[in-house]
């Protein structure tokens, strides 16, 4: 075990600093994050002016699709297309003679592609907070009506479960490399849900709240609605208790799902190979 927490984190570091290398390519994410983000941002800042009942103001709006764009860039790692690419291309042959943890790696990689955006995002955003005096006062208030510890709190746990979530679920997406020599269809029918159902186009808890239940059973709740909401402060401490319990529920049995693909798959690829 030693030698395999030795290995990860020269894994970790070593992917953590090719991320760092690429801040241009980090650029890019940004810019088309943000130029994807314009029309988005006015319309639902249109309709928060309009006087449509949402129980959302024009700046928590804004702020809403400002945190739902920095989850959105720290959970897009391409480690469902890397792992896949692995799979396919035999790297994983290689690691079943070691013995070495395969998935290892990519969980490293998306770890180190997290931190790396944190670093990068997250001056901008306290920059962004303490010159916009207006974004700036409304997290005040959030955390005065909350009570700033335990907001703070609440938000980083919920936004720890919805990183998590995220992981299991993208290597679940590579993990079906063992079945088709493609994963791209099945990816993208996955964002097409994502973006339907997570809340990160729209605030997810305007839908009717049977709707915003059945989500909370889903992945895609705890990887862009919770975690946005909890951030706005729109989620009491009771129903963050219960959305948190049941998120870890949901992760677990994504975990099982992620195992149980894991072994089928290696039991496929030691008889008859890829």
């Amino acid at each position: 075990m030693r030698a395999v927490f030795k290995a990860a984190g020269l894994i970790l570091s070593q992917q953590l600093s090719v991320q760092l290398g690429y801040r241009m390519a980090f650029v890019q994410v940004a810019l088309f994050e943000a130029i994807g983000l314009v029309g988005t941002l006015f319309y639902w800042r249109a309709a928060a002016t309009s006087g449509s009942g949402s129980g959302y103001s024009a700046a928590g709006i804004v702020i809403y699709f400002i945190v739902a764009s920095s989850h959105q860039i720290l959970q897009e790692s391409g480690i469902s297309r890397s792992l896949s690419m692995d799979i396919r291309t035999g790297k994983l042959a290689a690691s079943l003679v070691r013995p070495f943890p395969f998935l290892l790696q990519p969980v490293c990689q998306g770890i180190a592609y997290s931190l790396s955006r944190l670093l990068m995002i997250g001056p901008v955003l306290v920059a962004i907070f303490v010159f916009v005096p207006a974004l700036r006062d409304f997290f005040v208030d959030v955390a005065r009506e909350q009570g700033g510890v335990i907001w703070l709190s609440g938000y980083l746990a919920a936004l720890s479960l919805g990183l998590v979530c995220n992981l299991v679920v993208r290597l679940s997406l590579g993990l079906l490399a063992f079945d088709m020599t493609q994963t791209w269809g099945p990816e993208l029918l996955f964002m097409s849900i994502f973006f339907a159902l997570s809340g990160v186009v729209y605030p997810v808890d305007l839908l009717p709240v049977p709707a915003v239940q059945a989500l909370s059973w889903t992945p895609f709740f705890y990887m862009q609605g919770l975690p946005n909401l909890v951030a706005l402060g729109r989620v009491s401490d009771g129903a963050l208790t219960a959305y948190l319990a049941r998120g870890c529920l949901v992760t677990v049995i994504a975990t099982f799902i992620l195992v149980f693909m894991w072994r089928r798959g290696v039991r496929k690829f030691e008889a008859i190979g890829i």
